[in-house]
């Protein structure tokens, strides 16, 4: 499953925060902190050395609707992340993780 076969949620209403319904994590979504550069990871898989850990720094969002099915999380996604379930978020900062399956409306 990837991006091409994603469909997405549509939206509740034209909203200018989600006062009325409740946002959670999308079933296939995860936001993931790596402790290190990820591609640096990704080589060490592949034999190249092993890079140092350091505190998290670098959060990588997962989700059905991603091309390659991740990419990097924003600071304002990644503290929504932390706060999710939650009602009210602005749209601007949401809307995106909608389309990316990354999150969904409850009622």
């Amino acid at each position: 499953m990837g991006a091409e076969t994603f469909e997405s949620r549509e939206r509740p209403g034209d909203l200018g925060h989600s006062d009325r319904y409740r946002i959670e994590r999308g079933p296939y979504a995860a936001l993931v902190w790596f402790h290190a550069d990820p591609e640096a990871v990704l080589k060490a898989l592949h034999g190249a050395p092993s890079p140092a850990v350091s505190e998290p720094t670098c959060p990588l969002l997962f989700a059905p609707g991603l091309p390659h099915l991740y990419r990097p999380a924003t600071q304002a996604e990644a503290v929504l992340w932390a706060m999710l379930p939650t009602y009210d978020v602005p749209l601007d900062v949401v809307e995106p993780l909608f389309a990316e399956g990354a999150a969904i409306w409850t009622a």
